[in-house]
């Protein structure tokens, strides 16, 4: 709104002045008589008076300020093809959007997408607002806005965040300092060769700070043509680069590294009938520190060799032993399980799956873990990170098979409570009804204590959303909320209405 009264900013300095030295020093001269008439303000109450003036004349002054046009407004995208949801999924979605069965909201997308639907454009921008908020929903949301929630995107600086540039990429070095590594991770998911050129030819001129965050944007589409400039890395005076390169490298099961390291793991180990042994040398060899192992722990006698031995054989991948001692390496995690050191050989063999997957290695240690029952093997960081990473199969014939054993009631603070409440797959239907009917039998029967029924909340909430929407007929019957299994008959009803609402979301 453009500004039809020029005399606002002198009236404002009168007022300003007047309230500064008062009216007994300065009273109101006509012309300002006449603009608190204006305002329907009484001159006479002298210093009240003024002070609201001064507050309404601000708001004046902000609220007629010209609009500055910088650029022409974008053009409109021309109206697609694309199928928006259907009216009914467009209720649905707003009543996620407004907090109901919110978790829902990717599995809505999904469908949408499964049947050739898009995003409605009203509902892009809270959308959108969300995925700023929240990172993990844009990948589910890109997917379904189509065309025109692309356009969107662009024409908002925050949205437009979300979108990568592809012609600002290769000028990552040109981005501020903070956002140099997300762009050249960008520039790899494009094109991985130039990138790691670009940052060849910026080696030399990089901050000492900046190198090895930049370095370790390598690990997006890490490829053995990367390992000439790695293996320059590892002689870089600065030791945060050495250390990047050298667990870059270590990642890449042909590189000259493994094969370093391979030699030392072979020297020093030893496996008779499946069963595991080793020969440490009196000191970690000093030539391995180049080469990423950096011991640490205690220095009493053995600490810090076992220590490089984890670290050793965290790096050599398991199906290199299957080769070398004609044993699976299944095998070798179960026949272990006992060892003396157990605990060293299994982080070194997670160490080793997260670098070089193998499944049926990390299916073997998924059944020890919850078979074990010792917090202590799977409740720390690298291990959970593994346990991400396992398929809807592996979950789920893993938990299946540990309940059927040792089920139906999940004891609270257990791998399968925490993975069952965590994770993120979709439950099979026979594992769906092992944990919700088991609930069903064991909280109506009084079996277990209040303490220890209290985890099944976050149970209940995840069948909610990982069972199929279909077993709601299964789980709707049997209930009987009388005596101290009352107090769970709002966490019931609320599972019950999520698989209804997600049942619907189905209908299309």
């Amino acid at each position: 709104m453009m500004n039809t009264n020029p005399s606002l900013p002198l009236h404002w300095a009168a007022l300003v002045r007047r309230f500064l030295l008062g009216t007994d020093q300065l009273p109101p001269d006509e012309s300002l008589r006449d603009y608190l008439a204006l305002l329907s303000i009484d001159a006479d109450e002298d210093a009240p008076a003024f002070l609201e003036a001064t507050g309404i004349t601000q708001l004046l002054l902000k609220g007629t300020q010209p609009l500055a046009i910088q650029a022409p407004p974008p053009p409109a995208l021309a109206s697609d093809a694309e199928q928006p949801c259907s009216p009914y999924r467009l209720q649905l979605l707003q009543l996620m959007l407004n907090g109901h069965h919110a978790p829902a909201l990717p599995e809505l997308v999904a469908l949408l997408r499964q049947s050739g639907q898009i995003l409605p454009p009203e509902s892009l921008p809270e959308l959108l607002d969300k995925c700023l908020l929240q990172p993990a929903l844009w990948p589910s949301v890109s997917a379904a806005m189509g065309q025109r929630g692309t356009w969107l995107a662009r024409q908002h600086p925050q949205w437009a965040q979300l979108l990568p540039d592809p012609t600002a990429l290769p000028n990552w070095r040109t981005a501020p300092p903070e956002q140099q590594p997300d762009r050249l991770r960008q520039y790899r998911q494009s094109d991985p060769a130039a990138a790691r050129r670009s940052l060849e030819d910026a080696w030399p001129q990089l901050e000492k700070n900046a190198a090895p965050r930049l370095l370790s944007a390598l690990a997006v589409n890490l490829h053995p043509d990367d390992e000439p400039f790695l293996e320059t890395c590892l002689t870089d005076k600065r030791k945060p680069v050495r250390l990047v390169a050298a667990d870059l490298l270590a990642r890449l099961p042909d590189s000259a590294l493994v094969g370093r390291l391979w030699l030392y793991a072979q020297a020093v180990m030893q496996c008779q009938q499946g069963k595991l042994t080793w020969t440490l040398p009196d000191a970690p060899p000093e030539a391995t520190v180049a080469d990423g192992i950096v011991p640490t722990g205690s220095k009493l006698p053995g600490g810090l060799s076992l220590n490089w031995l984890q670290q050793l054989l965290g790096r050599i991948p398991l199906y290199f032993w299957e080769g070398h001692w004609d044993i699976s390496a299944a095998e070798l995690i179960t026949n272990n399980t006992a060892h003396p050191d157990a605990l060293l050989l299994q982080r070194a063999f997670v160490e080793s799956l997260l670098r070089y997957p193998h499944p049926a290695a990390a299916t073997a240690l998924y059944k020890w873990w919850l078979l074990a029952g010792q917090t202590n093997y799977w409740d720390n960081a690298l291990a959970k990170q593994l346990l991400a990473q396992a398929t809807a199969d592996q979950f789920n014939t893993c938990l299946l098979g540990w309940l059927e054993k040792h089920g139906p009631f999940v004891p609270p603070d257990t791998l399968a409570a925490w993975w069952l409440a965590e994770g993120q797959h979709p439950w099979s239907n026979a594992l769906a009804k092992v944990v919700v009917l088991g609930f069903q039998d064991t909280v109506q029967a009084f079996r277990a204590a209040d303490w220890q029924l209290f985890h099944y909340r976050r149970l209940l909430e995840a069948a909610a959303y990982r069972s199929d929407p279909a077993l709601l007929d299964t789980f709707k019957y049997g209930w009987s909320f009388r005596g101290p299994a009352a107090r769970w008959q709002p966490d019931v009803e609320k599972l019950l209405h999520t698989l209804h609402f997600r049942r619907e979301m189905q209908k299309g």
